[in-house]
């Protein structure tokens, strides 16, 4: 899961896996599209899509992927830590 928020005017980003998340360029991944994403969702996952694409990454229908991956802007300013 990918997470982006902005307590100030600098934007943070923190992201959270599974030890068994660790796809390579070969894999295909889907996004999780949101219906009806509000302007901030819908401009991550314009951006989030552009990077994969430029790393060399396959994107994919869900029906076809070997991983799903899904991304949201919070509006919540706390930052929470996650161990493994």
């Amino acid at each position: 899961m990918l997470s982006a928020g902005c307590a100030s005017n600098h934007p943070t980003v923190g992201a959270w896996r599974s030890g068994g998340f660790s796809p390579a360029r070969t894999d295909t991944i889907a996004l999780t599209l949101r219906p009806n994403p509000n302007a901030e969702d819908a401009e991550l996952g314009r951006l989030l899509t552009a990077e994969l694409k430029r790393e060399g990454f396959k994107l994919v229908p869900l029906a076809d992927a070997d991983y799903t991956l899904a991304y949201a802007v919070e509006d919540d300013s706390t930052e929470t830590y996650f161990p493994e």
